[in-house]
């Protein structure tokens, strides 16, 4: 439940849609700024949950739910796109050419 609520949140939800775009492109510079920025909004949910007192003592009584499957969903979804904009940014542009 915690998943869905932090992927709908505004910053998730704008994140997501430039990763659509940069899919889109094909970019790879765009993909590397949009991977620090999901890295910055995930540091800033981490940094929310762990000193945040009372999110945190709701979560160790088990009122919410924990953060990890939002944080794998995001860092794979970086390292996929990393890798599907480096194959058209360094492998097709070879073959091409």
């Amino acid at each position: 439940m915690e998943a869905i609520y932090l992927t709908t949140e505004p910053v998730s939800l704008a994140l997501l849609f430039a990763t659509i775009g940069v899919f889109w492109l094909h970019s790879f510079w765009a993909a590397l700024l949009l991977s620090v920025a999901w890295v910055i909004w995930i540091a800033g949910v981490v940094m929310q949950f762990t000193f945040h007192d009372p999110l945190f003592t709701a979560q160790e009584w088990g009122c919410i739910g924990d953060i990890e499957l939002f944080l794998g969903f995001a860092i794979a979804l970086c390292v996929i796109m990393m890798i599907y904009t480096s194959y058209f940014r360094f492998f097709r542009s070879k073959t091409e050419a």
